[in-house]
């Protein structure tokens, strides 16, 4: 019964871990409705406007800013 019991807190504390889990994201450059990103690290992904990768969706860009949608 101890073993079971300290099996399931190690689960439960792997999933609260990934529960905080946050997700970086850097911005490269900025296109009318595209983005040049990096996401946690990676190299650089081109997201167009409506398109989601690893989490991260384009809502809308321009030359001056980008409005992002991240684990949504």
């Amino acid at each position: 019964m101890v073993k079971m019991k300290s099996a399931l807190f190690v689960i439960w504390l792997c999933l609260a871990m990934q529960a905080f889990a946050a997700t970086r994201v850097n911005v490269v450059g900025l296109f009318n409705n595209k983005v040049l990103v990096m996401i946690n690290g990676s190299g650089p992904h081109t997201i167009s406007a409506g398109q989601s990768k690893n989490g991260v969706k384009l809502l809308s860009a321009n030359s001056n800013a980008a409005t992002l949608m991240i684990e949504g």
